[in-house]
């Protein structure tokens, strides 16, 4: 695999400019709206000093603006570093002296844990910036071209031991989502997901990633709720769906699911836990075959299904 994130989003925005890329409970944007509204945060991190190969750490929950500066910050040149937001402050230090940022992007949540932390030479900036450039003429940004280049750098330590940062390129996650492409024919042009790990976790910035790459819209809660989960797999007819057994299991237990229509669901799989074989098979008996899926963040996510 040769290309980029800039290129495969550059593509989409041409090839399927009106169809919902992500989409939050309040807020949507098409893969067209998207493309142009990163290039223009993408531009306004290099005029605050972003070079190539330099680390930006993302501070915040999920939300719109913490998807557009991802992917922003890879379109410049940067690595992005997702950071997880319930870090307190002697955690947030160690990671940060690790990886020492150049610029930490935060949010309110985060503003005063980010800012008591001794500043290793970053800039902190709001990640409100980004409503800022949602809005504007297009620009021709030209992303650097390196198939190699480190693009995120995420932070595992499985239940032991500190933090430790994983480097996935361009080649590496490109490379993942046409693996699931061709492993998975569900996994289609105009498909619909549903992400539900927090977003600075390496499955939700993966499955991010990967969805963007496949042009599949991808819906994101701002919190597990599995009532609001199971109202999106229905209403939106989600076709794909993964996740932790914990999602599955509260969800099979809400009195709705009994009534529930899944059969929309074309690809469902679980992993991370231990998987109970009832679970399979209360699953089962609403058609949707859930899958187990074995992997690690060094591994680049699943390693076996």
């Amino acid at each position: 695999m040769t290309g980029t994130l800039a290129q495969v989003v550059a593509w989409w925005a041409t090839h399927q400019s009106d169809r919902k890329a992500i989409c939050f409970p309040d807020d949507q944007t098409s893969f067209s709206e998207l493309h142009h509204w990163t290039d223009r945060v993408a531009a306004n991190l290099v005029a605050e000093g972003l070079r190539p190969g330099d680390r930006v750490g993302v501070f915040a929950s999920g939300s719109m603006p913490w998807c557009v500066a991802a992917i922003s910050i890879i379109k410049a040149g940067g690595i992005l570093v997702p950071l997880n937001y319930r870090y307190v402050g002697p955690e947030l230090a160690s990671v940060v002296q690790g990886c020492t940022p150049i610029i930490i992007l935060t949010d309110d949540g985060g503003l005063e844990r980010a800012e008591s932390i001794e500043k290793t030479g970053h800039k902190i900036i709001h990640l409100d910036m980004v409503h800022a450039f949602r809005q504007g003429a297009n620009i021709a940004f030209v992303a650097p071209y390196d198939p190699d280049a480190t693009i995120v750098i995420a932070y595992t330590s499985g239940s032991t031991a500190q933090p430790k940062g994983v480097m996935f390129s361009h080649r590496t996650v490109l490379a993942y989502a046409f693996e699931a492409y061709l492993n998975y024919p569900q996994h289609k042009v105009g498909a619909s997901a549903i992400n539900v790990p927090p977003l600075f976790t390496g499955g939700g910035t993966i499955q991010l990633i990967q969805f963007l790459v496949m042009g599949i819209t991808t819906y994101i809660e701002y919190e597990f709720n599995p009532q609001r989960v199971l109202d999106l797999l229905i209403n939106e007819k989600i076709e794909i769906f993964c996740g932790v057994p914990t999602f599955f299991e509260r969800i099979s237990e809400l009195p709705a699911f009994e009534l529930a229509d899944l059969s929309h669901i074309q690809h469902a799989a679980t992993g991370g836990a231990r998987v109970p074989l009832p679970l399979l098979k209360t699953w089962l008996a609403k058609g949707v075959v859930v899958r187990q899926l074995y992997g690690l963040t060094e591994a680049g996510g699943n390693s076996t299904v």
